[in-house]
């Protein structure tokens, strides 16, 4: 048996909550061959030393945020700070696009860490699945559709 061979083709994600905001981000799994991989291509070559291009580095880790729900301009005031215009709505959502993405990791202290944790944790992913698994397998509440 050979795990090389056995080794999954297509990204693992997931939805998550984001602190108790109720926001819920859908991530990418980044193995540590993909950390590699993505720390390679955002190093480069300054004055014959290696040096990390963090604006490279943040656009790569965009990435790893598929979507959102539930992120609101008002949420987003509590995750970094910005000057809102008088009768803005707050309750707008946010679009998930790599401009807002880039925004929120390169102005919050929260997500960024928090993002970074999750999508490294296989285990968490893991445990979404099995539970969404253990969802669809059980009985309907409702006792399923009668024979007809």
């Amino acid at each position: 048996m050979n795990l090389n061979e056995m080794k999954k083709k297509t990204p693992t994600t997931g939805w998550f909550t984001f602190d108790k905001s109720g926001v819920e981000l859908e991530l990418r799994y980044e193995s540590p061959a993909d950390v590699r991989a993505r720390v390679e291509r955002c190093t480069e070559i300054v004055n014959g030393r290696e040096q990390m291009n963090q604006a490279a580095s943040e656009k790569e880790t965009a990435k790893l945020i598929i979507s959102w729900r539930g992120l609101t301009l008002g949420k987003a005031a509590e995750l970094m700070e910005l000057e809102i215009p008088a009768g803005a709505d707050l309750n707008a959502d946010l679009p998930c696009n790599e401009e807002n993405k880039l925004a929120l990791l390169s102005e919050s202290w929260e997500l960024r860490p928090w993002l970074q944790q999750k999508t490294m944790t296989l285990s968490d992913f893991v445990a979404l699945k099995r539970e969404a698994e253990r969802k669809n397998s059980q009985p309907s509440p409702s006792g399923g559709s009668p024979a007809a």
